[in-house]
């Protein structure tokens, strides 16, 4: 689950720089640059739900209550996770002393630890609309299958692109 929440934080990221890049015209830079515009956090969100919702075996009514849950989840790690970036930060600035690298270590560890807490938290919360913790097992293995999945498809340089395009999930990265 570590790396969902760490891989959804890097494509939050993505998206604000490239959103936040001034005259999006055409840019060089080759197949990256081409996989950071046919994404889309929507359609991202929608192949997400339809994928954990298939592999898990969730019923319409389980899917209906356990979804919401999930994304809530997800919001409060990203907070969690923003503040620990913005904390990391400080730690490139130059002349820092020694108690100060200690200090943003040690807040970043319990940024990670809170995060952590939020999941199992949120794990309780699951089981109470899963009808077992099988379901829930298996809603975090369709997670990070999805997740292998998806940095197959966004990784620029894995494989050719016939293969790539091969491996994609139905409908990603297709241009309407």
């Amino acid at each position: 689950m570590n790396k969902l929440i760490s891989f959804i934080m890097a494509l939050m990221v993505c998206i604000s720089i490239n959103a936040q890049r001034p005259g999006d015209g055409p840019r060089t830079g080759g197949q990256q640059d081409d996989a950071r515009k046919e994404f889309n956090p929507e359609l991202y969100k929608k192949h997400m739900t339809e994928f954990v919702t298939r592999e898990a075996k969730l019923t319409d009514a389980e899917a209906a209550k356990f979804f919401p849950l999930l994304y809530e989840m997800f919001v409060k790690q990203q907070e969690l996770m923003k503040q620990k970036q913005e904390l990391m930060m400080k730690g490139w600035k130059e002349n820092l002393k020694e108690a100060e690298y200690e200090q943003i270590v040690n807040q970043s560890n319990n940024i990670e630890v809170n995060i952590k807490k939020v999941e199992q938290t949120y794990y309780k919360k699951f089981r109470s609309v899963l009808s077992s913790w099988q379901k829930v097992y298996a809603v975090r293995q369709a997670l990070n299958r999805f997740q292998m999945e998806a940095l197959k498809q966004f990784h620029p340089r894995r494989g050719n692109q016939q293969q790539r395009n091969n491996q994609r999930p139905h409908g990603w990265g297709e241009k309407k």
